[in-house]
């Protein structure tokens, strides 16, 4: 447990320096540029996550079981044949996009161009995504640190020049991030193939598990990730790029709670999945009570988010921005129940049966659509927000309960002390 709270604490210093770096350049960004302007780099964003989900096949999630099950797999060769992959679902990611370009300007308000620059920019970041996750499964948390923050500083670094200095506008953002995701990418690959780490090579065996294992979590995904775009298009619509922007900086300052669950799950997932391999009892009765004592830490977090951000969010972002902080309680809330969802779901994901939450999320993704515009025809644009909690608390109960049903665990029952193995029932 020791060992596991200090990878904990090295994730979460690692992600918290990651974060800093963007969150202490958002007053430039906001007064360089208009709630339009940062509703626009918010469609960019969400349309990027939502490609990068389609594009990577869960390349980085399968790898990681692999690593410690690999079952007669050549990890090297893995991840090769997983690379080319990728890029043919990146073909077919845009040939997709351009079939349906005009529905998607209509309800991002981003051209056919800046869609595909989406795709590129999605697919060179899988590479990124299999190096941290191989520094992960490594314990190698000091050169996971070195990596996620230098990607961190390379596309800050050029977002600001090309915002601040050559006045870009949104442009220069997006330019930005993509720039150094292409660059970073590119030599981390380079890396990987001189030193033997990845084999670029096809293997159908290898195609046939990292489909199995991807193909049913996509849906799940897109999912999640239509939670989001989903509510961002329905403002977009219903109350203009303007209110996505303020929408878009109020899910920026809730995403502190989300960085620190994700850097937490990043220590534990592995730490976990080495220890279901042989659970007692007296190991699951500790897990659930560390799962316990993360929910309350969590919703403590909102709850302190919720309370200051009122008077912080117009000091911070400047006035034109004051509106923001209608919109963060409900986010920040929805973002402590996703990090509970985390702690759930590695049990899912261990089992491999991970084609269970593809139904789930497929429908929690449609109904957010209609609760979207109906929350917001009835309490305003701040409806978006509360469509995403509402959202995030199904999407956490329920992945509780299928999770309950893969690993029997004391979740009612942990304050009990362990029956000694000849005890009468």
């Amino acid at each position: 447990m020791s060992s596991l709270l200090a990878k904990a604490g090295s994730y979460v210093f690692s992600s918290g320096l990651n974060s800093a770096i963007p969150f202490l350049l958002m007053p430039v960004f906001t007064r360089y540029l208009s709630p339009g302007d940062m509703g626009h780099v918010a469609m960019y964003n969400s349309a990027l996550n939502l490609f990068g989900i389609a594009i990577g096949l869960y390349l980085p999630g399968s790898t990681s079981v692999r690593y410690f099950k690999k079952e007669g797999i050549a990890l090297p060769a893995y991840m090769g044949t997983g690379l080319l992959l990728v890029l043919c679902s990146a073909l077919v990611v845009s040939l997709l996009v351009a079939a349906f370009a005009p529905l998607l300007q209509r309800y991002t308000g981003l051209s056919l161009g800046w869609l595909l620059l989406g795709v590129l920019s999605a697919t060179w970041q899988v590479v990124i995504q299999l190096q941290l996750k191989l520094m992960q499964m490594r314990g190698l948390a000091l050169r996971y640190a070195l990596i996620q923050n230098l990607y961190t500083v390379l596309i800050m670094s050029g977002s600001v020049a090309l915002v601040v200095v050559f006045a870009m506008g949104w442009p220069g953002r997006v330019f930005g991030q993509m720039g150094a995701t292409i660059v970073l990418a590119a030599l981390l690959l380079a890396v990987m193939l001189a030193r033997g780490t990845v084999r670029i090579g096809w293997n159908r065996a290898y195609i046939k598990d990292i489909l199995a294992f991807g193909l049913p979590l996509i849906p799940h995904g897109i999912g999640s990730v239509a939670v989001v775009l989903i509510s961002r298009a329905v403002l977009n619509t219903m109350a203009g790029m303007h209110e996505v922007g303020l929408y878009a900086v109020a899910a920026q300052l809730a995403m502190v709670i989300s960085l620190v669950a994700t850097a937490v799950n990043q220590a534990y997932s592995p730490w976990l999945f080495r220890r279901l391999a042989a659970p007692t009892d007296a190991l699951r009765r500790k897990l659930v009570q560390a799962t316990y004592l993360y929910f309350a830490v969590a919703l403590l977090g909102a709850s302190a988010v919720t309370l200051f951000s009122p008077w912080f969010v117009g000091f911070y972002l400047g006035n034109r921005f004051a509106e923001a902080s209608q919109y963060l309680a409900w986010l920040a809330f929805g973002a402590a129940f996703n990090g509970m969802y985390y702690m759930v779901t590695n049990y899912l994901f261990y089992h491999r049966k991970t084609g269970r939450l593809a139904g789930l999320t497929l429908t929690l993704g449609v109904l957010s659509v209609f609760t979207a515009i109906l929350l917001i025809r009835l309490n305003g644009a701040v409806g978006a927000a509360q469509a995403v909690f509402l959202s995030n608390v199904a999407l956490f109960i329920c992945t509780w309960i299928m999770a309950a049903r893969v690993e029997r665990m004391p979740w009612f029952s942990f304050w009990r002390p362990a029956r000694a193995p000849d005890q009468e029932p």
